[in-house]
């Protein structure tokens, strides 16, 4: 076989650091990806020999190895090993990560941060391999998301609402196990660790057990009352603080009360969404509030007071002389308060009516004052 240069591979000098290795191997891989060059047989020798390249150079004591005595000297089919792995990951059904027993696959956009896909790698998930976590950091269980309506002026004030959910939970029988008392035995494949070791091409790493699943305990008699899920329906209620100023559309997150996680893993969360019930009193833009005044055409002239509710309480605000109608009278911080202490402002929007039916008497009262201001008719 003849010897590989891997700086030429990458392109790099001989010195280069890391994180020049690094920019340069993930260049190269985006430009050489088979998903890239569909059914391109060079491609994918391209493709191979740069992840070989890289997974002995990034490596600090296989780098020492290969620049002391050469190809042989540090290559231990890592790069083989890796592309092998990828092609089988490409190759099965794409699923998404949800824990316990899902492939994971790898595609072109995964070399975006070639950091996470290493991670991922060293933390027990090998490409194209089972996605399951180690132990201890199993997957969350899914989120819930329930919708409520409250009242508008519980959105503005904040206070206690009480909120009754249908939920999954673990099963009152077993725990959640999903064994029937006496119903379970310690993992003969992992001896009850939860743990296997494998390697991939000189790198070798601990990923869950596919007999038992990572728990360390086989179920040998399920649970009669959850049939082995370890879960059943019911029906949880909370008291949930709602904040003052939150908005139509937003969600109040309660940790770890969503659906139970299977085997032990951690509850997934509740998200109640709140959907402000409108009022007839006012209207909402950010924290400011708007309401209407009318008046008539005699107090939009000469000037008046007019009460006004805000939801702050009821005010008396003052409309000078000469309102038009669709004027706007601001009452500074007299909004929506947040719970950061920041306050919207109170709109008014003045509504000038124009009688009617005048009476003989008002209709010359008119005539005479707009003969006075000179005003034509």
């Amino acid at each position: 076989m003849a010897k590989k240069d891997y700086y030429k591979i990458l392109g790099v000098e001989r010195n280069a650091s890391k994180a020049e290795m690094r920019r340069a191997y993930r260049h190269l891989a985006k430009e050489w990806h088979p998903d890239r060059h569909k059914g391109s047989k060079e491609t994918e020798a391209r493709f191979k020999d740069l992840s070989e390249a890289y997974a002995i150079l990034s490596d600090d004591q296989k780098r020492q190895q290969y620049d002391l005595m050469g190809e042989a000297g540090a290559y231990s089919g890592g790069g083989q090993e890796f592309w092998d792995s990828f092609m089988r990951g490409r190759q099965r059904p794409q699923s998404r990560d949800c824990g316990i027993g899902q492939d994971r696959t790898y595609s072109y956009e995964d070399l975006g941060d070639l950091g996470d896909l290493f991670s991922r790698l060293f933390r027990g998930q090998a490409p194209g391999g089972m996605g399951e976590r180690v132990r201890g950091e199993r997957a969350q269980a899914e989120d819930v998301v329930t919708r409520v309506h409250i009242p508008f002026d519980l959105s503005v004030k904040g206070g206690p609402l009480r909120v009754t959910v249908p939920l999954q939970q673990a099963c009152s029988a077993c725990g959640g196990g999903g064994a029937a008392p006496g119903g379970s035995r310690t993992c003969g494949n992992c001896g009850g660790s939860g743990l296997v070791q494998m390697g991939i091409g000189g790198f070798a790493f601990s990923r869950p057990c596919p007999q038992c699943f990572g728990r360390g305990r086989v179920i040998t008699k399920s649970c009669p009352q959850c049939h082995g899920s370890g879960q059943e329906s019911g029906r949880k209620s909370f008291l949930v603080k709602v904040p003052a100023g939150i908005k139509d559309g937003q969600r109040i997150r309660l940790a770890g009360q969503g659906l139970p996680g299977a085997q032990g893993a951690p509850n997934g969360d509740l998200y109640v969404e709140v959907r402000v019930n409108p009022d007839t009193r006012f209207r909402r833009e950010g924290n400011d509030i708007y309401s209407d005044v009318t008046i008539n055409l005699v107090q939009a002239t000469l000037g008046t007071e007019a009460p006004v509710q805000t939801v702050q309480g009821r005010l008396t605000v003052k409309i000078p002389p000469g309102t038009n109608s669709g004027a706007k009278l601001r009452l500074r911080g007299k909004g929506v308060i947040t719970p950061s202490g920041q306050a919207g402002d109170h709109y008014v929007i003045v509504n000038v009516t124009t009688p009617k039916d005048l009476s003989e008497e008002q209709r010359k009262l008119l005539e005479k004052l707009a003969d006075s201001a000179h005003l034509p008719r």
